[in-house]
């Protein structure tokens, strides 16, 4: 080793520890902070808005709507860089937005970090109206709207945003149905009451939910127009665990291009309910409960649709069928079994339906 190689390994040795040293605080500015490499223009650390730097205490009580909007619109460039939430509950009375074309911004909580409000409206709200444009992110962030009519996150205008490892409890959880290629990704979203038109995840355009549950929804997913993955996750105690082909006021919207797989589904009254899709794959399922439910899998309206290793049971029985077909066309189930008092419901006419090794009655 070079003698010259040594002392730049002492330098940047040294200068980690200058930063330990510095004891940093959710409540200091990150200005502070640089990185201390020995260069005479040594760069800054990267944007990074500390919410506490403009005003807000997390303290639960105190009103910080004003403050995370100021840390949010620090500048009026398109970039603003990541606005951080120390561990806290932030109070807010109003919906934060991010509105401008173009946008690039990051959300990111400390582990424990609560955005809480109890209105009708979003706690993080990009609106449809918006140019879809920018890089957008929400990240390790609890967000909780108890209000009748209270709502998470509305993520519109957005193409490649993502909603990762964050914990939503309002009566509408995530909106999507306005951008594209978004991702929700190990979150937990539940439904903080009873209601006839909760909705967990409103998805649009090519949306991915991954390894997300979804609990007490009037509709846990509903989707619309193209592009849907749901893979793994639990599903439980809601009306319609999965609805497919409806839109945000409840009508008929075609879905189409949609893969299901790998979730876990329990005492959902229906656990999937196709109301109209196409080009679509379900997969690796097992549907049931230890209550009286209505349907297992329900395909009210889908053409060209394959049904693949699902088993449905419930030991109380359905109300209506566990596998129910009512209008489908170039329908394929193969390995797919429904054990209950009412296995099956199935049209008159099967002309349009394939059963490849499954316990059809």
């Amino acid at each position: 080793m070079s003698e010259n190689t040594f002392s730049r390994r002492l330098l940047l040795g040294a200068g980690a520890l200058a930063l330990m040293n510095q004891g940093a605080r959710a409540d200091e500015k990150f200005s502070r902070f640089i990185q201390a490499a020995g260069d005479s223009a040594a760069p800054t650390m990267p944007e990074i808005k500390n919410v506490r730097d403009f005003g807000a205490t997390g303290n639960g009580t105190t009103d910080d709507t004003a403050a995370i909007q100021a840390a949010v619109d620090w500048t009026s460039s398109a970039n603003r860089g990541t606005i951080y939430f120390p561990m806290g509950t932030y109070k807010t009375t109003s919906a934060i937005t991010f509105e401008r074309p173009n946008l690039n911004i990051v959300f990111r909580g400390e582990p424990g970090a609560t955005i809480a409000g109890d209105f009708d409206d979003f706690l993080l709200k990009r609106s449809p109206n918006s140019p879809i444009s920018g890089v957008h992110a929400i990240e390790n962030l609890r967000l909780l709207n108890p209000h009748a009519k209270g709502r998470g996150v509305a993520f519109h205008s957005c193409v490649g945003g993502k909603i990762v490892n964050c914990h939503i409890s309002a009566w509408r959880g995530i909106e999507t149905f306005n951008s594209q290629s978004v991702l929700v990704d190990t979150c937990s979203i539940i439904a903080p009451g009873a209601s006839d038109s909760s909705v967990g995840i409103m998805a649009g355009n090519a949306t991915a939910v991954i390894s997300t549950d979804v609990t007490g929804y009037h509709h846990g997913i509903r989707h619309q127009n193209v592009g849907l993955i749901v893979y793994g996750g639990r599903y439980e105690v809601n009306a319609v665990a999965l609805m497919i082909g409806m839109d945000e006021n409840g009508r008929t919207f075609q879905s189409s291009g949609f893969d299901i797989s790998g979730l876990s589904m329990e005492a959902n009254q229906t656990a999937i309910q196709i109301h109209a899709g196409a080009a679509g794959k379900i997969s690796g399922l097992s549907i049931g409960g230890g209550i009286p439910l209505q349907y297992g899998l329900r395909l009210a309206s889908a053409q060209d649709v394959v049904v693949q290793g699902v088993s449905v049971g419930c030991s109380k029985g359905f109300s209506k069928a566990g596998i129910a077909i009512e209008n489908a066309k170039r329908t394929v189930l193969m390995a797919v079994s429904s054990n209950s008092p009412t296995a099956w419901l199935l049209p008159e006419d099967q002309s349009q339906l394939s059963f490849i090794q499954s316990n059809k009655a």
